[in-house]
């Protein structure tokens, strides 16, 4: 699961690196975002037209057979199991295949009513890059409105597990090239090799559930004895 994440502007050492400097300004200005939301715009890392490029897509996936946008379920994560075959996610996942730089993402553990979000990110503070896939505006979507993409998700691992049972599929950022371009088959073995990189877990305040607050305090650690037990 993935449900709110953090975006800022990637550091020199990856938005200089040489393997994709076509892109490296549009990733040193992305803009500071600290709680990403469903149906809110996110800068994605995509190939169209043959070149690759950083756009602001809508986090909620829009199928591209949909003939409405009321969904009676969630398209803003695909599970790696199904993400090949679901009608909601195969042609993108076919054709239009991208990645998500993240700062880090939250989680929430507990009973309903009573949940403690967590942070995850790198304890060296390098950024994430999750595995997504995207489609271009849809004509049921309304003027003025981008592309849509999706985040894909597995079941967690190691320190991953700790805060939730799903979490987002991380590539290296050198791996957009084979994996924008690849067989499904390609893709999908990517999918499935991942390694999950060494992660950082602390609680954080519940002011992040408001999805109108977007603040840098948000990602900052609370006092363990201030978290929900």
């Amino acid at each position: 699961m993935c449900g709110r994440f953090v975006q800022r502007p990637l550091p020199l050492a990856f938005a200089d690196a040489d393997v994709y400097p076509e892109i490296g300004p549009d990733l040193r200005e992305l803009t500071p975002r600290y709680n990403l939301a469903p149906t809110q715009r996110a800068g994605v890392i995509l190939r169209d037209e043959d070149q690759l490029q950083v756009r602001r897509l809508i986090w909620r996936l829009i199928p591209r057979h949909a003939d409405n946008l009321k969904f009676k379920y969630s398209t803003i994560n695909a599970r790696v199991e199904t993400v090949a075959k679901s009608w909601s996610f195969r042609y993108a996942f076919r054709e239009r295949r991208c990645l998500v730089p993240m700062a880090g993402y939250y989680e929430w553990q507990g009973p309903t009513g009573a949940k403690q979000p967590y942070y995850l990110h790198r304890a060296n503070d390098e950024p994430l890059f999750a595995a997504g896939i995207w489609e271009p505006r849809q004509k049921i979507q309304p003027e003025g409105d981008p592309g849509s993409f999706a985040i894909i998700t597995t079941d967690a691992r190691d320190e991953y597990g700790r805060v939730h049972t799903r979490m987002p599929v991380f590539l290296p950022f050198a791996m957009m090239e084979p994996w924008s371009t690849g067989s499904t088959e390609d893709a999908m073995a990517m999918l499935l090799a991942f390694t999950p990189p060494p992660i950082e877990i602390y609680p954080v305040s519940r002011a992040v559930n408001g999805p109108k607050l977007d603040d840098p305090s948000l990602i900052a650690p609370i006092p363990a004895e201030e978290a929900i037990a």
